[in-house]
């Protein structure tokens, strides 16, 4: 150069000798340094340019942003209600969005790619733009426990959770029986409280239409009627610490049994009802029934027993001889 020379700049800026920089036009002597700044693309693989002109010469500085290394967000779906201590998989997710290979890892199970063997090792720049991933894990050994497993492809992670099905089956319990029970009336058990569990277990009955149960929610007391729920013969669930009643009616038959069966989860109990022997009251030994309106009778067999009588009787048939030989 001769003599001052002017420069701009279109799409970035620039300064002279290490000034500061700028966008606005100006002027360059012989043997001065000139840097150019630019702010690269907001997008992978993408150019980014600024061009500079010195007199009548200019020239572009071209900046080109990385390939994508970021994948799509995926996702998988977790699995509940799952059998205790089994191998369980999850959905295929297709990785996406990428324009390089990407680093995979996985903790709490093991993935495979492509259809590929199972490992757990993390596999770098193993992952490319729509491979197909699947991973598995081992479900827990304990009833309503989660196991996750966690996989990261590049800068993305989700987690497949495993969740094996609640404790639906109780503690073992009893249902005590009723005795010299009234002829064809219905009968209610003790109450049962149902424990053991974690999730809601089925309940059922068997033993006929006048076989019932009724539900009492932990929620509330269960002193007032109101508390329970209506009887029923079908099938509901019930949930830990709620409490459950039977009832069935009595046979129309004296000294009889009726029996039903109450399922609770896995287990079965019978509440079984059983009449009294006969309609006749024994007087019991030493007592004196009380007389009835117009009961002239004295009572005087009331305060005896089977073995008195039958002495007695046999008194007065030897009596009824002697006066026939007399």
């Amino acid at each position: 150069l001769a003599t001052n020379a002017p420069i701009s700049i279109v799409g970035g800026k620039y300064r002279v000798n290490g000034g500061a920089f700028t966008g606005s036009k100006g002027t360059v002597l012989l043997n001065d340094t000139v840097e150019v700044l630019l702010n690269s693309s907001a997008f992978f693989s993408a150019d980014a340019n600024a061009t500079l002109s010195i007199g009548n010469q200019s020239g572009t500085f071209t900046v080109t942003t990385e390939l994508d290394y970021i994948p799509s967000n995926f996702y998988f779906v977790d699995k509940k209600d799952v059998a205790l201590d089994v191998q369980v998989y999850s959905n295929t997710i297709t990785i996406t969005g990428l324009e390089t290979s990407i680093d995979i890892s996985i903790v709490g199970g093991e993935y495979s790619i492509n259809g590929g063997v199972y490992t757990t090792s993390a596999g770098i720049g193993a992952i490319s733009n729509y491979d197909r991933v699947q991973v598995r894990g081992q479900s827990s050994a304990n009833y309503g426990t989660a196991v996750d497993v966690v996989l990261t492809v590049g800068t993305k992670s989700d987690t497949f959770t495993i969740t094996t099905t609640p404790d639906i089956f109780p503690d073992p319990f009893v249902i005590p029986g009723k005795t010299y029970w009234p002829t064809n009336t219905y009968a209610e058990s003790d109450v049962i409280v149902i424990t053991g569990i974690t999730g809601n277990a089925p309940v059922s009955m068997m033993g006929g239409l006048a076989s019932q149960f009724r539900i009492c929610k932990i929620v509330t007391l269960c002193d007032q009627p109101s508390d329970w729920g209506a009887w029923s013969g079908g099938k509901s669930t019930i949930a830990n610490n709620d409490q459950i009643q039977v009832r069935t009616r009595s046979s129309s038959l004296y000294g009889t049994t009726m029996s039903t069966k109450l399922t609770v989860g896995d287990q079965t109990q019978v509440f079984s009802v059983t009449t009294r022997p006969s309609s006749i009251k024994l007087v019991p030994n030493n007592t004196t029934p009380k007389k009835k309106s117009g009961d002239d009778s004295s009572g005087l067999f009331g305060s005896w027993d089977y073995m008195n009588l039958a002495l007695f009787s046999m008194l007065l048939l030897r009596l009824r001889r002697r006066k026939q030989i007399a």
